[in-house]
């Protein structure tokens, strides 16, 4: 084992993590993405994390998780098996909302296009497994982001910048398994979520 590591349970991990959460929240958010701060802290306008934060984001999770799943089911079926696992994981994952992601591939004629039929896979999934209504979903971008300032709101955008505010007993991930749009989308609406994220994990950027 990595001896730079800490374990879970414990050190910056897990209950530390826990802590670092509501630290942060008490704040309103780490000082380290205050405007000043953010100056000094950063390369090319992106915060920087301490060593501490660093290895408290490395350490894996210990109990429950609360995440946002961000997905383009429709694209691939990697998604609906992330969908299903995490609703048949209750001791484990307290699955909060669901995203539609946009993609455009010979399956979709736009990114518009693949979100809303994300969005009606997920219903679908949800449906078939006698789901229905299991957890919120929220439509996302219908376009790429031009450039770095281009902000593309969304449902899925504006859910997440309020759900980061929310105050909670632990961290809430981000798992973003598409496109990144959504989840670039409400770190411009909102940059002061950086500091509120505990973790996101994601597997495709756009």
């Amino acid at each position: 084992q990595n001896p730079r590591r800490p374990r879970a349970g414990g050190g910056v991990g897990g209950e530390g993590r826990i802590q670092l959460a509501r630290q942060r929240r008490k704040a309103g958010a780490s000082l380290m993405y205050d405007s000043p701060t953010l100056l000094r802290n950063s390369q090319k306008g992106r915060p920087m994390l301490s060593e501490t934060e660093r290895l408290a984001l490395l350490a894996p999770p210990t109990g429950k998780v609360s995440i946002v799943l961000d997905t383009d089911t429709y694209n691939e079926i990697d998604d609906q098996f992330a969908i299903v696992y995490a609703l048949l994981s209750p001791e484990r994952i307290a699955l909060e909302a669901l995203y539609a992601a946009p993609f455009h591939n010979a399956r979709s004629d736009s990114p518009a296009d693949g979100m809303e039929r994300s969005y009606a896979e997920i219903e679908r999934v949800l449906e078939r497994m006698g789901r229905a209504g299991a957890a919120p979903i929220y439509r996302g971008s219908t376009r790429w982001m031009t450039a770095r300032d281009d902000v593309v709101r969304s449902e899925a955008a504006e859910d997440l910048v309020r759900r980061a505010h929310e105050p909670r007993e632990g961290p809430l991930y981000v798992v973003a398994i598409a496109a990144i749009t959504n989840v670039a989308a409400a770190l411009l609406i909102d940059p002061t979520i950086a500091g509120l994220l505990e973790g996101t994990a994601f597997l495709a950027a756009r």
